[in-house]
């Protein structure tokens, strides 16, 4: 006796089939991150006096890195420093929670008009990554 399978439709089933999850990697979380930045520094840093820090975080995914979390950030410098009224720092920052420990540093600090042009910059994420990931194992020493 031959045992018979029963007729279905292939093809719907391979449709149907869920995909899998589109790998997250740290360059693609600080293209997006930094899309945002940029369009958020254009609208809300000023040329000129005080302002809110405009930032965006996002989780680490790569697990050989000490970090959990990162930020990238344009902030004012403190009052103490000359021309604080028309300077910006672009700033990044390495956090590993639950610890209440984190490390940053200044990337680029200038005008807006010289950090805007910072920003433009065609290696910028290269440099962002390579930062991010000299803190975080420098996070890993604290």
């Amino acid at each position: 006796m031959v045992n018979r399978i029963p007729n279905t439709n292939i093809s719907q089933n391979v449709k149907s089939a869920k995909q899998p999850d589109e790998i997250v990697t740290l360059n693609k979380l600080i293209k997006e991150s930094f899309q945002k930045l940029s369009e958020r520094a254009e609208r809300e840093v000023p040329e000129y006096g005080d302002f809110s820090p405009v930032f965006e975080t996002f989780k680490n995914p790569d697990n050989t890195l000490c970090a959990t979390d990162f930020l990238i950030q344009i902030s004012k410098p403190p009052k103490t420093v000359e021309n604080h009224q028309t300077i910006r720092n672009f700033e990044l920052v390495a956090y590993n929670f639950p610890s209440p420990y984190k490390i940053s540093t200044i990337l680029k600090t200038g005008t807006k008009e010289e950090l805007m042009q910072k920003l433009q910059n065609e290696n910028i994420y290269e440099e962002i990554e390579s930062r991010l990931k000299s803190i975080a194992k420098d996070l890993k020493d604290v």
